[in-house]
């Protein structure tokens, strides 16, 4: 998949796909599933969440079922167990 022409950047983050459909599949349920995602946590924990790159590996995983190939700021990363979502910030909601 490294070589795959099917791919997607988002924020740095370039996603790879074994498939034309695995892609159209991925855009096409991108915002739903970050908007599910994040609706998810902001109710459980009781404050809004932003969390766009969490959803969007989250979506992957579950489209992109011939392989794990995503490549962030430079850094390839083959398999989920492979990465680790560290830090966050906290901003004040207007």
């Amino acid at each position: 998949m490294e070589l795959s022409p099917y791919t997607i950047t988002i924020d740095e983050t370039t996603f790879y796909f074994s498939s034309k459909n695995h892609l159209e599949k991925f855009t096409e349920k991108l915002t739903e599933n970050r908007e599910l995602i994040e609706y998810s946590l902001s109710k459980r924990f009781g404050f809004n969440i932003d969390i766009k790159l969490l959803a969007d590996i989250v979506l992957y995983s579950k489209v992109e079922t011939r392989g794990f190939f995503i490549n962030r700021k430079g850094v390839n990363y083959l398999c989920k167990k492979d990465i680790i979502l560290s830090g966050g910030k906290v901003t004040k909601k207007n």
